[in-house]
């Protein structure tokens, strides 16, 4: 049974810049659940998705491979995606949308988006995210890059994301997951605050190992 735990989702600024402490306490919570996971013998997948949609096309590679240069230094990871790269799975996306009426105003909502902006609003790009993870949208051009062997589709995903990403999470869940089926109950998050002196507390990782391991087992 395997676990993706999400860290180091953060914001890359044009010249690269980033919130170095959001991504340490990120990778501080991802040891834990890691931990906590494996204790109670599950196996876990550390990916990072990587939001690089302010960077230059022509710097975006070598900016954004630095960065995962940078994570795999303080905590060692598995896979990790471009956020801007996630629209190349639309179309899969949006067919898991069961409901037809719901499909079409989800689709003509995004595709009038991209024709506005270029780009996918953020809890397109979340939802994307979460279900290439669960391995419900196939990824055969590989968006999603491996440090090893590619891992197989995870049972469960949990998140780990500094609290201002809570709004597009919920958008995100509301929106569109709520709408596909097969992702149900298997979606995770826990926040933590952006303040240097914000509690980062160990309740929420029991809580999320709590509610996933009794479903880990009765998967199997």
């Amino acid at each position: 049974m395997l676990v993706s735990i999400e860290i180091a989702h953060i914001e890359l600024l044009p010249d690269g810049a980033f919130n170095r402490l959001a991504v340490e306490r990120s990778i501080v919570l991802g040891a834990r659940l890691k931990g906590l996971l494996e204790a109670r013998g599950v196996d876990t997948h550390i990916t990072v998705l990587v939001d690089d949609r302010q960077l230059a096309a022509a710097e975006r590679d070598s900016i954004v491979n630095d960065f995962v240069e940078t994570v795999s230094t303080l905590m060692a990871i598995d896979s990790h995606c471009s956020e801007g790269r996630l629209s190349s799975h639309l179309d899969n996306f949006l067919s898991l949308i069961a409901k037809e009426s719901v499909r079409r105003r989800r689709s003509d909502d995004l595709w009038t988006r991209i024709q506005q902006t270029g780009h996918l609003p953020c809890a397109a790009d979340i939802s994307i995210w979460h279900l290439l993870r669960l391995g419900l949208i196939p990824d055969p051009r590989r968006v999603v890059e491996y440090k090893g062997a590619p891992a197989g589709p995870a049972d469960f995903v949990i998140s780990i994301l500094p609290e201002m990403m809570r709004e597009p999470e919920e958008v995100a869940e509301n929106r569109y997951l709520k709408h596909i089926e097969a992702a149900a109950g298997r979606i995770h998050r826990v926040y933590f605050p952006a303040s240097a002196d914000g509690e980062v507390g160990e309740e929420d990782l029991l809580s999320a190992v709590e509610t996933i391991t009794p479903e880990v087992y009765s998967h199997e």
